[in-house]
């Protein structure tokens, strides 16, 4: 009897082939900003339908999760955004991400979870003094305003050292 081995691939190895990101559709990315362009103008449900009508087409496409998750904070559905936000983030470990699941768990008073999504989103983009604030107001509101304050103070020493002046004595 002749035995074959069995090849397993592991976990990883699955979720990276399933992490890759698949070009999508001329006329699905064409949908995709005209979805954007409703949410900018304050069309919400406009903006929701549009990204619904896709999410079968690209149902794990990071770039339509973060839109669809968008679409959700817009219109107040931030479990859904939450929700929404950590799937895109399984593919896609962008700041951007971070910062609207912390802007999501910031509108359900989850402040302390908030706060270290925004300290995420810092540490991937520590030139984005906006993701200082907001962590430094989380924080504020969770009742830790020493953590609030040294929040803040790493966002001055990072602005000074991006101008090249260094701490300033």
């Amino acid at each position: 009897m002749d035995m074959q081995p069995v090849i397993r691939q592991s976990r990883s190895e699955i979720f990276g082939l399933w992490r890759r990101r698949v070009p999508l559709d001329p006329d699905v990315l064409a949908r995709m900003g005209q979805a954007r362009v409703y949410l900018k103008q304050g069309q919400t449900d406009r903006a929701r339908a549009a990204v619904d009508a896709l999410q079968p087409l690209a149902p794990l496409d990071p770039r339509l999760l973060k839109l669809r998750a968008e679409c959700a904070l817009a219109c107040d559905a931030y479990s859904d955004a939450v929700s929404l936000f950590e799937r895109a983030l399984t593919q896609s470990d962008q700041a951007t991400l971070w910062a609207g699941k912390g802007a999501a768990l910031q509108a359900l008073n989850r402040q302390r979870q908030a706060a270290a999504c925004f300290q995420r989103a810092r540490a991937l983009s520590p030139e984005e003094t906006l993701y200082h604030r907001k962590a430094a107001e989380c924080l504020l509101t969770a009742g830790q305003p020493q953590d609030a304050l040294d929040e803040l103070s790493v966002n001055s020493s990072n602005a000074a050292t991006a101008l090249g002046s260094g701490p300033i004595n």
